[in-house]
């Protein structure tokens, strides 16, 4: 009895185990991939909340978490990223989650970049029902490798040169989640508003 008692509890632990790994990460902060951003103003964690006494003057709520859509410097995947951004369509629904580093020159970036894809493959390339697709650009300019769930759920790392904000060229390792039909319901409303 003892021992069926243990051999299941293991089962159940194993189980668990590995259906966390069968889908690509969608939730960010407490915040889930298709919540609404009215969603966003209960999290505690990320300071939002309706009542009075937690915002810092008499702006609107949406204004006072408005600062957890942009973040700097945050840590995410072992990793602290430059900047982290939160994507809601016009409508409000939380559709993707974008982070990145800006380096100087490739030899900075691409150590960067590889241990990333890395850490993805081990987590992402060998698990049914996600498909790992590589892209890089003639010119050398852009990598990227994008990891896709069976529920739409997508991942994708890259590595790419662009221009900053203060007009000097970087090479940038950039980490996106997205749901494929959210994000794409969002382009439509974004387009429909313009």
């Amino acid at each position: 009895m003892r021992r069926t008692i243990i051999l299941l509890a293991a089962f159940v632990v194993t189980s668990c185990a590995s259906s966390a790994q069968t889908k690509i990460q969608n939730r960010f902060l407490g915040l889930e991939i298709g919540q609404t951003y009215s969603d966003m103003l209960e999290i505690p964690e990320l300071g939002g909340c309706r009542s009075r006494d937690c915002r810092t003057d008499d702006r609107p709520e949406h204004t006072f978490v408005e600062q957890f859509k942009d973040m700097r410097d945050i840590r995410f995947g072992g990793r602290v990223w430059s900047n982290f951004r939160m994507f809601f369509s016009p409508s409000g629904t939380f559709y993707m989650v974008g982070l990145s580093n800006g380096y100087g020159t490739p030899g900075e970036a691409g150590p960067e970049y590889q241990a990333l894809l890395r850490d993805l493959d081990s987590k992402y390339a060998h698990v049914k029902g996600i498909v790992r697709k590589e892209k890089d650009s003639k010119d050398g300019t852009r990598k990227s490798v994008t990891y896709t769930g069976s529920d739409g759920s997508t991942c994708n790392v890259s590595l790419y040169r662009a221009e900053g904000m203060n007009n000097n060229m970087y090479w940038y390792v950039k980490l996106d989640y997205w749901r494929e039909d959210l994000k794409a319901a969002a382009q439509e409303e974004i387009i429909r508003e313009m």
